[in-house]
């Protein structure tokens, strides 16, 4: 009709509303200059009132119109892709839809029989990747781990596999500074790499390891070891030198000296005259001492015996050095599956730990998909529990519980609190029957959750 689309843009919406301010001067040319315009660029008289009048007639539905022809080539499209294409189809949702939905979206793929692999500083690349397309097996990218940037990432892919945290600090270059490498840990992505270390270093047999053909050893820490390490790791780095600890010989417990009593007598271990032992911090855990403990016992004295023989012959590098400060702590810290799940919801908004109900899903209301006033049954993991009380004084709970896909407020009068309170713990698992209403659930009954995770 001789105007631009734009210019038709601006005509639609004027007769959409032509009552509107300033609409009734745009209809009017509209009406009175439109199939002129037409005639002047090639269209038939005719033609131009059959177009103009079709125009009008439908304007109030046009923006409809055209919007539902649009979804439904998209939806048609996306469905087809979905049905054909499933591994490129949820690729591109997992780089494109924002991280707090990305846990229905992993849910989702799996129903389909894809396997999801957590983001992994080895093999991750910065966005989702088909990693095996037989098996139907999909990489998360690194994207999807808040704290780990595009800039880093692009240091870290070149340089993939590492053999070892040695190996990465050397060469991820920016994906090896403090923030990066605590996000990856804290999310799993460094589990598959492990800690060189000297045999000699293990006492006991409670590290996932895997000898070497020399004299070391690679140790494969989960995640809250992993951060007892990198915070060692750390403060050892940043030291000049390894400290020296002057301890008394009456400070050690009675099996320690029983212990080191034959190194004493060969002098290996140098009793100095005022019946101390200098030794090196990172040979603390051979006492059964921390640092901790010893903060006041610091030197400049150098060490003897065994210890300056060993400082002599061998180089230990931070990560051993760190390593040894800390075995102690290490060996004592068991993986909690539970808190790892609940710290990666709360840290990430996503979780590549399965939920301990996560084959409950289907049977798990969402609440928003559920009508205020209704029965519902829900459950989840204790995540917080705050005592209130109404404007009356009369108390009651909020307890906030996780479920596979959201948190779910459960308020529980104290009558009830009291006569269940023995299982209502953070991070116990709890079922729940209630009442939906008031921005979540009313409790009526509450029981203990058998599940437990692995």
């Amino acid at each position: 009709m001789g105007v631009s689309f734009g210019k038709a843009d601006i005509y639609r919406r004027a007769l959409e509303k032509p009552n509107k301010k300033g609409n009734k001067e745009l209809v009017d040319d509209f009406v009175q200059n439109g199939v002129q315009r037409g005639i002047e660029n090639g269209i038939p008289k005719e033609a131009g009132e059959r177009i103009q009048k079709a125009i009008i007639d439908n304007a109030g539905y046009l923006f409809n119109k055209s919007h539902s022809i649009a979804y439904s080539y998209i939806s048609y499209w996306t469905a087809y892709i979905k049905a054909n294409f499933p591994l490129v189809f949820y690729i591109s949702l997992f780089n494109t839809e924002p991280v707090s939905k990305l846990q229905d979206c992993i849910q989702e793929a799996k129903k389909h029989g894809i396997k999801i692999e957590p983001p992994d500083m080895s093999k991750s690349k910065f966005e989702s990747t088909i990693e095996d397309k037989e098996n139907m097996v999909i990489r998360m990218g690194l994207n999807c781990v808040k704290g780990v940037g595009e800039k880093a990432v692009n240091e870290i892919v070149p340089n993939q596999p590492y053999t070892d945290f040695h190996d990465y600090f050397e060469r991820a270059g920016k994906g090896a500074g403090k923030g990066v490498v605590e996000a990856g840990i804290k999310i799993g992505a460094f589990e598959s790499i492990p800690l060189i270390v000297d045999k000699k270093l293990l006492k006991d047999n409670v590290l996932k390891t895997e000898e070497n053909d020399d004299d070391t050893v690679k140790v494969y820490m989960n995640r809250e070891q992993q951060l007892i390490w990198y915070q060692s790791y750390l403060d050892n780095k940043s030291k000049k030198s390894v400290p020296n600890y002057a301890i008394p010989k009456n400070f050690l417990s009675g099996e320690v000296q029983m212990k080191i009593s034959d190194d004493v007598e060969q002098e290996n271990i140098i009793i100095e005259k005022d019946d101390t032992i200098i030794v090196p911090e990172n040979k603390l855990m051979d006492f059964e001492l921390t640092v901790e403990q010893v903060q006041q016992y610091k030197t400049r004295k150098k060490p003897k015996g065994m210890f300056k023989v060993e400082k002599s012959t061998k180089k230990v590098v931070p990560e051993e050095n760190a390593f040894s400060i800390v075995y102690n702590n290490i060996v004592k810290c068991h993986e909690n599956r539970i808190k790892e799940y609940l710290d990666d919801i709360d840290a990430f908004e996503l979780s590549f730990i399965p939920h301990p109900l996560e084959k409950y899903n289907r049977v798990i209301p969402i609440l928003d998909k559920v009508d205020d006033g209704k029965q519902v049954r829900t459950a989840g993991i204790i995540v917080d529990i705050v005592k209130r009380q109404t404007k009356t004084g009369k108390p009651f709970y909020n307890v906030m519980i996780q479920t596979p896909r959201e948190k779910q407020k459960i308020t529980v009068w104290n009558n009830l609190y009291m006569n269940y309170k023995d299982i209502l713990d953070v991070n116990s698992i709890v079922k729940v029957i209630g009442t939906k209403g008031f921005g979540g659930i009313t409790a009526k009954e509450l029981q203990a959750a058998r599940t437990q995770m692995k």
